[in-house]
Order: structure tokens, then sequence, then C-alpha cells
């Protein structure tokens, strides 16, 4: 007979400053790791927009779906569904653009870039987007 049921969460922050909770529950004898993250829109089957208090009381309820046998593991949203985040993400080459024109500019970096730095930056950009697209058509 496997252990009961039972479960730990632990917060850690994220690179884009967000947090994500790592449930950790024993199913069965199986130790299932569960992420909820703290941003919204998040496409991993969480949902996102989850704070520690509600991440405790989703362990609990996820604990209490073990006991009556009715858990199944989240599945991940669709790869033909989209969130408001990616909508409004720009393309690489879009930003790519932008960027360097702000190091142009000087809104990027303590100083303007000079000229010959922006020709190398333009020419590392035209190799990245056609190793891009090549690496994409395959």
């Amino acid at each position: 007979m496997p252990r009961p049921a039972t479960g730990t969460i632990e917060p850690r922050t994220l690179a884009d400053g967000t947090r994500a909770f790592r449930i950790r529950v024993r199913i069965n004898g199986q130790r299932e790791p569960i992420v909820l993250h703290e941003r919204q829109g998040c496409v991993c089957g969480c949902g996102g927009g989850w704070d520690e208090l509600s991440a405790r009381t989703e362990m609990g309820n996820i604990l209490a779906r073990v006991r009556a046998g009715v858990w199944e593991r989240p599945k991940p949203l669709p790869a033909g569904v989209a969130t408001a985040a990616e909508e409004d993400a720009p393309t690489y080459d879009a930003y790519a653009d932008w960027f360097l024109q702000a190091k142009v500019d000087g809104v990027i970096g303590k100083k303007p870039i000079a000229p010959n730095t922006c020709k190398k930056d333009e020419w590392r950009l035209g190799y990245s987007r056609r190793f891009l697209r090549r690496d994409s058509s395959r």
C-alpha cells in the first residue's frame, strides 16, 4: 500500500521577477511536481495568477482530489492557443531593429554607439536573420 498523499510547497523567483510555486505531492507512491506561476496567462496549464496563499490552498485541493480518486495531471494549453502576452510580443526582427536604433540614439547604454559599431551590429543582425529563416524552414 502506498504512502498517504502529502505535499510541500516551494516558492521560487524567476528571471522575469515573478514567482513560481513548486508543489511536490506524493500520489500513489510517486512524487508529482506541479508548478503554479504568478505571471498571468501562463501556458503551462496552471493558468497563472497564483500567489502563495492560493497556491497553498490549491495544494490542499489537489490532496483532496487524490484522496477522492479524481485527480488528473493538468494539461498544457494547445500549441495554437495564444495568450494576451504572446499576442503583444514583438517579432525578433521588429525588436532587433528597435534595439539597434535605441543603441544608435543613445537611449540604451551610457552613450550612442559609434557608426562602425552600428555597421557591425547590422551585419550580425542580418546573419542571425538568415540563420533563423534557414533554421525555421527545416
